[in-house]
């Protein structure tokens, strides 16, 4: 009992700032960095939860994928900067007038699907971007078909082309412009030093001559 009653004495008369003089951390420390962790752990699981699912949805092992519009060839159902999300989908289950995302030419297109028609090869999807005058040239067949169209997202994906188009500009203008801005001023630099050089030479050369001229003057 008498050492109970002896550490509530001392904890009563014991004040913060003898316990944070001792190095001691006091409760409301403790609660302050318990607070901070459980902020950066949540941040942390945050962010990875956020890549994981980038990942995923990006390689379409969720079976979607999220794909940013880039050209106009849909208008006005799909616009530049849109974010289409596109779901994995049999070609039995595509009907005339379902947007559908293959690939064609080295290059994933989105367009309508028109017609739907049987060739030689088996079954073909005649498309066409909704703003295009007539239909595609070539038909697309099931083995090109990623999926169709589920829903669209607005404008969202102006911030993806905004930095691809700044990190394009970039490498184009360390790669290409600045090297050959160099190279130009570089030889403009020669050229003009050559010139220069010469100049100095003739002044020079023509300074020597008078003098000696007039050196020969004084002797005769």
């Amino acid at each position: 009992m008498t050492p109970t009653i002896g550490f509530i004495a001392i904890n009563m008369a014991t004040t913060q700032r003898d316990l944070l003089k001792a190095g001691i951390p006091t409760k409301k420390e403790n609660t302050i960095k318990t607070r901070k962790s459980q902020k950066s752990i949540k941040g942390w699981l945050a962010i990875s939860t956020f890549l994981v699912l980038a990942i995923w949805t990006s390689t379409g092992l969720l079976g979607f994928y999220p794909t940013i519009v880039g050209s106009g060839s849909m208008q006005p159902s799909l616009n530049i900067g849109d974010i289409a999300i596109v779901i994995s989908t049999p070609s039995s289950q595509i009907k005339v007038g379902d947007i559908i995302q293959y690939w064609q030419n080295e290059e994933m297109k989105l367009h309508r699907v028109v017609e739907i028609t049987e060739t030689e090869r088996g079954k073909a999807f005649i498309t066409k971007g909704d703003a295009n005058p007539s239909p595609d040239t070539d038909p697309v067949f099931p083995n090109q078909i990623r999926g169709k169209l589920i829903y669209t997202i607005p404008k969202i994906g102006w911030i993806s082309i905004t930095i691809k188009d700044f990190f394009t500009s970039t490498y184009t203008f360390l790669t290409t412009t600045l090297p050959q801005t160099l190279t130009n001023t570089g030889t403009l630099i020669i050229t003009n030093g050559v010139y220069i050089t010469s100049a100095l030479a003739l002044t020079a050369y023509s300074y020597l001559l008078l003098t000696y001229k007039n050196i020969r003057k004084e002797k005769t």
